[in-house]
């Protein structure tokens, strides 16, 4: 015989009622959660967070840090938009600016898109990729955004452990990279029409129109450097080589 069948149908409706709104509290508290760690990330008074604790905004300037990512996002990427938007000549503007730029120019006259006003759009954006790394010798990613992962692949507890130079292949595509951070230091912005980069664990992803840039604190010192491009430009393939 049918469960059903044994029970009164006021009790079935009961269960049913109860039911639901269990499914709906547990949604509830899942992005309660959700934008706590969001909220948890953007406003910590500290820069990065990593191997090593970093107490202040100077200690974001110490070649001695290994690791660590941006911990105060909204920051972060408040000093890279006004960096870019300071340095840049070409009349595109900063960070937010050149998204919503793109944007438009890709919606072809369609007003219906969605301007890209927040650090949190940024930093939750599946299309425009922003990375950043940090001021080391041997500079290690600390700043990641949605976009980027989905281009990049790395796990997140190796990302932020990862010498940027392991972005690109060994040999010329990496030596080319490296000049072209070098430079970067010297003229603080560089547009890269093409270029090759890893998609981990050991496939390839060409990026196009990219554009990277020195990162400037509020007391005019050089932080780090961010780039910015388009995922829809990106092509992949399944091989990796120099």
């Amino acid at each position: 015989m049918a469960v059903t069948q044994c029970l009164p149908m006021t009790m079935i409706l009961h269960l049913l009622v109860a039911f639901s709104f269990a499914e709906i509290s547990c949604a509830f508290a899942f992005t309660i959660a959700t934008t706590s760690e969001y909220r948890q990330q953007t406003t910590s008074s500290s820069p990065r967070t990593g191997g090593t604790a970093i107490q202040s905004t100077s200690d974001i300037n110490d070649r001695n840090i290994q690791e660590g990512r941006v911990q105060n996002i909204t920051q972060w990427l408040t000093w890279s938009d006004e960096s870019l938007k300071r340095l840049s000549d070409d009349g595109e503007g900063g960070l937010y600016d050149r998204i919503n730029n793109m944007l438009q120019h890709s919606s072809a006259g369609n007003r219906s898109y969605t301007r890209i006003t927040t650090p949190q759009q940024i930093h939750s954006s599946e299309r425009f990729a922003v990375l950043s790394h940090g001021n080391q010798t041997d500079p290690i990613y600390n700043y990641i955004n949605s976009a980027g992962v989905i281009v990049f692949r790395w796990p997140e507890e190796r990302y932020y452990k990862l010498p940027s130079r392991y972005s690109a292949p060994e040999g010329a595509i990496r030596e080319a990279r490296e000049n072209e951070i070098e430079s970067t230091v010297a003229k603080d912005v560089s547009y890269i029409d093409e270029a090759v980069r890893v998609r981990y664990p050991d496939d390839a992803v060409t990026l196009r129109n990219a554009i990277l840039w020195n990162v400037y604190d509020d007391d005019g010192n050089r932080v780090g450097q961010t780039v910015l491009f388009d995922e829809t430009l990106c092509s992949y393939s399944d091989a990796c080589t120099s």
